[in-house]
């Protein structure tokens, strides 16, 4: 029977080696700065990426703009925060990219003491060779005009022809101001070169320049999205999927990969640039529970990211593995996986199984000769989709010491039907959203929380609660608070 169910495993994995269609190139490397790309259209044209109370808060913390009242152009008194707010939804920009605006431009975020000078020409509109149209001077005019220059005017000359009135669009190839050909590759990064044509990174005549460059590194450094272990993330307009594991950005190779470990439902699509802050870590090529054969014949099954030696032929073919199913690969492809112990006469249920007490109904996922309880029917269906359960007495499953209880998988969207919060599970803990709008702004899916009991819950110790922003502008908002 334990054979039979081994064989309807091993030849649903066998499928999933047809689905062995590459994801990525074979080398993959992370993107440095890339003058022809600052920031992506998707993300310049997100207006619901804060609420006016979240601008107000990183202001208030950031700096010292969220204490801050002035006059917007109809002559009203409002707050910083009101004004970046309101110019973003009136038109249809991100706020964030009218707040990297605002630092690139006069450093008036992380100013505590911003002179007038600053205050009044706060997004540099209107401003050339060191000379300032006075019909825009002020806050409310600055961030106003600015946010509708680039969109009725930068934005509506891109869509109708391709190019803005000073010759930049995506795909037109042009020189800066201080000297760098570049070739935008999509509208966002052709408005903001229209708006500030150098590259900036670069010395004039002695003199530094910040330009795109400056708000490159502002936007990376606060608005680049960071996302919890387990995570499953995908760039726009790319096929390929990646894991976030200890800070790692991990490249599924092939779809079997993927598909064997988890479900595609929960992938997130990200802006281009996101996934650039995280280095590189081990590709996932290989299915889970694949039989991979070195060049000197040991097969190995893969266990998670880890490699068992199966110890001889009677075993293997004890177990009910078929030679149909067992990979050759080179020491190259083996050796991103650690060796564990060996898989032998003595190991029972190698790939792990369900065993249910007849008598008291609990499951648990039983795995080299010891029981780890399921607490909960979310759990059960989660982490263990498809599998079979087998029923038996009591005195045999007595026989198995006792382990930890199972827990939720890292990425996993976990909430308790008699709270409030929701969570995700990151390297074990329960990570707390610091508000909805995060949840959404992160791109995570309502539909895919789990809703259990608080004792599953309970499994997991309390971690720090995500937010939208980066951990460095989190570590010194809350430096600044102390």
């Amino acid at each position: 029977m334990a054979k039979k169910r081994l064989i309807k495993l091993f030849t649903l994995y066998s499928l999933l080696f047809t689905l062995l269609i590459p994801l990525f190139p074979v080398q993959v490397q992370g993107a440095p700065f890339n003058p022809d790309f600052i920031i992506s259209d998707s993300e310049l044209i997100d207006y619901k990426a804060m609420s006016e109370k979240t601008i107000h808060e990183f202001l208030n913390r950031w700096g010292t703009l969220g204490s801050y009242t002035t006059e917007n152009i109809y002559g009203e008194k409002k707050k910083v925060s009101e004004i970046i707010w309101e110019a973003s939804q009136k038109f249809r920009l991100n706020p964030q990219f009218l707040l990297a605006l605002l630092q690139k431009e006069q450093s008036l975020i992380t100013t505590t003491n911003p002179s007038q000078r600053q205050y009044d020409w706060a997004t540099g509109f209107s401003c050339y060779g060191g000379k300032c149209n006075n019909d825009y001077k002020g806050f409310g005019k600055q961030v106003y005009y600015a946010a509708q220059r680039t969109r009725e005017k930068y934005l509506n000359e891109l869509e109708q022809n391709g190019r803005t009135f000073t010759g930049w669009g995506p795909g037109i190839t042009k020189t800066t101001l201080d000297g760098i050909n570049v070739t935008p590759l999509n509208k966002a990064t052709a408005c903001l070169y229209t708006y500030n044509p150098y590259q900036g990174g670069t010395v004039i005549e002695g003199r530094l320049i910040g330009a795109n460059y400056n708000f490159w590194k502002i936007w990376n450094r606060w608005f680049t999205k960071i996302y919890p272990d387990g995570t499953l993330l995908q760039e726009e307009e790319s096929p390929g999927v990646w894991l976030i594991q200890n800070d790692l950005k991990r490249p599924f190779l092939t779809r079997g990969a993927l598909l064997s470990r988890y479900d595609p439902q929960k992938i997130i699509v990200t802006p281009k640039g996101n996934l650039q802050r995280y280095e590189t870590g081990k590709p996932i090529k290989f299915a889970e529970y694949s039989l991979l054969e070195s060049p000197k014949g040991t097969v190995y099954l893969l266990v998670g990211d880890n490699r068992r030696g199966i110890a001889s032929s009677e075993v293997f073919r004890s177990i009910g593995f078929s030679r149909e199913e067992v990979i050759k690969v080179d020491w190259e492809d083996l050796e991103i996986y650690p060796e564990e112990k060996p898989i032998t006469m003595k190991s029972i249920y190698p790939t792990g199984a369900l065993l249910q007490n007849r008598d008291t109904g609990g499951v648990y996922f039983i795995e080299e000769g010891v029981k780890y309880p399921i607490w909960s029917r979310e759990l059960l269906k989660t982490n263990f989709k498809g599998r079979e359960i087998i029923a038996i007495r009591e005195e045999e499953l007595s026989k198995f010491p006792t382990g930890d209880p199972v827990k939720f998988k890292d990425g996993e969207l976990v909430a308790s039907r008699e709270g409030r919060s929701v969570y995700i599970i990151s390297q074990g803990e329960k990570r707390p959203f610091a508000t909805r709008e995060v949840l959404e702004g992160l791109g995570y899916k309502w539909e895919n929380v789990i809703w259990t009991t608080p004792v599953a819950l309970s499994l997991h110790p309390a971690g720090e609660p995500v937010y939208l922003i980066s951990e460095e502008v989190k570590i010194a908002m809350t430096n600044r608070n102390k």
